[in-house]
């Protein structure tokens, strides 16, 4: 049951609860599709062989002047640039749909948790922006890099400059954004796992999701998909077992684990009855206890 005061808090999350579920299961489905699409697109360009790399080097006077082996690798990326680049864009919008489903859950974790750092709840937006502006103008910037390679002499020195056009300069100080999102992730997972918003295994999973942002050991987010997919069930109300009472009361409602972890402390046990009539200690019992004081 609600208590007073709750149910403006309450209707708020009612209110925008589905919009936060579209969100998360859109902002999970875009960064799987984005970055397996990416990974389609750039793992078949032709691979130079070792001999042929180490013939090359073995060439007389200087290679600056040497076409690159790497021509029909950026020729074959050239090709498919307009795709790429559709890519990058579908995970910016991902990555601007996870900002609104973290957000959401941040606003509810923060009025069960007064002690939540306001600044939290801006943080995924910000890291969220930063990052999508960083993958969109990284490709721009790498797409014009290789199409004025390919159009000018191709040769080793002209390749040291695909990637550092100016676009790519901006990006590369934009990318601090994705810390900024994987830290927000991380905060908001553990503190909606200790009110009671999200069962314990979504906040471990969000946990992991938010580490693997900044460690990709994985091209593809796996994690982070499952997570959002998660919440959005979560948002729904879709939940198996029913939805977590902290989402009805509007207060912190710990999963039990005891200690400061969030869970409830274990109940003391009940003193045992005492049957009317019963013998007490005898003298002997009660001079034992004088000794032992003494």
């Amino acid at each position: 049951m609600a208590v007073e005061g709750n149910e403006e808090q309450l209707a708020w999350e009612r209110q925008w609860r589905v919009y936060a579920a579209v969100a998360a299961i859109l902002g999970g489905v875009l960064t799987l599709a984005g970055a397996f699409w990416r990974f389609r697109l750039l793992s078949g360009p032709p691979r130079v062989g070792l001999l042929e790399t180490l013939d090359h080097a073995a060439a007389p006077g200087a290679l600056g002047g040497e076409q690159s082996l790497r021509v029909p690798a950026y020729e074959f990326y050239n090709d498919h640039a307009t795709a790429v680049l559709a890519s990058s864009v579908v995970s910016a919008l991902g990555a601007l749909a996870i900002a609104a489903a973290v957000t959401y859950l941040a606003v509810a974790t923060r009025y069960r948790r007064p002690g939540f750092p306001a600044l939290v709840l801006w943080l995924p937006v910000v890291g969220a922006v930063s990052q999508a502006l960083s993958t969109v103008l990284a490709t721009l910037g790498t797409n014009d890099t290789i199409d004025t390679f390919l159009r000018g002499p191709k040769t080793l020195d002209a390749a040291q400059d695909i990637g550092a056009g100016g676009l790519t300069a901006i990006a590369q100080i934009l990318s601090a954004g994705t810390l900024a999102l994987a830290l927000s992730i991380v905060l908001v997972a553990i503190n909606a796992m200790r009110v009671g918003l999200v069962t314990k295994f979504v906040g471990i999973i969000g946990i992991f999701a938010g580490a693997l942002l900044v460690l990709p050991l994985n091209p593809l987010p796996v994690i982070l998909t499952l997570w959002l997919l998660l919440l959005g069930v979560l948002f729904l109300g879709r939940w198996p077992g029913g939805t977590p009472p902290a989402w009805r009361t509007g207060q912190a409602e710990p999963w039990p684990g005891g200690g400061r972890r969030g869970g409830r402390p274990a109940p003391a046990p009940e003193p045992e009855p005492v049957v009317a009539g019963a013998p007490g200690p005898g003298p002997v019992a009660r001079r034992k206890k004088r000794k032992k004081r003494t």
